[in-house]
């Protein structure tokens, strides 16, 4: 469904990304993972046309990125970023509707929309009504993955959608995404510096960068019980103890 061949980009002289190959099925969910500065966010945003390779290409559904209609190929996906994204002078309920506005919906298919997003979020309807500096951290995620679902996109990309969250609500939150994932069954790419996250959300399609390429890809067990460098056996190791604690409790996984 989405294919990056052999991509590189640039900015100035550093290489965010070298060469990468990735092939994404449909209604899969994959987690882009690695330290910071890995390319995992710039890798993001080659498959969402928000920045163009410098070399190779992005494919969707078959179709060159680079010589694709952007706008239309955009209302396909749907995009949510670390803290929200959220237009500060709007409430909850128009930054939800941003989207599907310029795509042409009625008001009344709208109302409908957002108040089934809404539900499917745990979000009070009340709090729809509210600007974002009057709702909390969580709340404002909420609005933030309503405003990329709004559209019925095919694709879900999530750069850190959690990471700006305090444990509890993030906690709260990744049980509600992957059952939302598991609902809707749609293609996810998801970015988090997070193993455990990675593990519980993307258990069998992790793809861990280094430097800007993939250092392994594969499911959670076998990155965890076969690295293939010492960068992954360091990076695994370091993490483990969260990994434990998220999987071995929630889904029944070792520690």
């Amino acid at each position: 469904m989405l294919s990056v061949i052999d991509a590189t980009k640039r900015f100035g002289e550093h290489t965010a990304l070298s060469g990468v190959s990735l092939e994404i099925g449909a209604a899969t969910t994959t987690a882009l993972i690695g330290p910071s500065g890995c390319g995992k966010s710039t890798l993001l945003r080659l498959m969402i046309g928000l920045i163009k390779p410098d070399a190779g290409r992005v494919e969707f559904d078959g179709v060159n990125l680079a010589q694709a209609d952007l706008v239309s190929m955009r209302r396909r996906f749907g995009y949510a970023i670390q803290s929200g994204g959220l237009f500060p002078h709007m409430t909850a309920r128009r930054n939800v509707q941003i989207p599907a506005v310029r795509a042409g919906r009625s008001k009344g298919d709208l109302n409908d929309r957002v108040a089934a997003l809404a539900a499917m979020m745990h979000m009070p309807q009340d709090a729809l009504d509210r600007y974002p500096a009057e709702l909390s951290g969580g709340q404002r995620q909420r609005v933030a993955l309503m405003r990329a679902l709004v559209l019925d996109p095919e694709v879900l990309l999530l750069d850190e959608p959690l990471g700006a969250l305090d444990p509890l609500i993030r906690a709260e939150l990744q049980t509600e995404l992957k059952e939302l994932f598991a609902e809707l069954g749609k293609t996810v790419i998801l970015v988090t510096h997070d193993l455990a996250e990675a593990a519980y959300l993307a258990t069998d399609d992790i793809v861990l960068l280094k430097a800007g390429q993939i250092e392994q890809r594969g499911p959670f067990a076998a990155i965890r019980d076969e690295p293939k460098s010492d960068f992954v056996k360091a990076f695994v190791e370091a993490q483990m103890l969260r990994v434990g604690a998220l999987t071995g409790n929630r889904t029944g996984g070792r520690s």
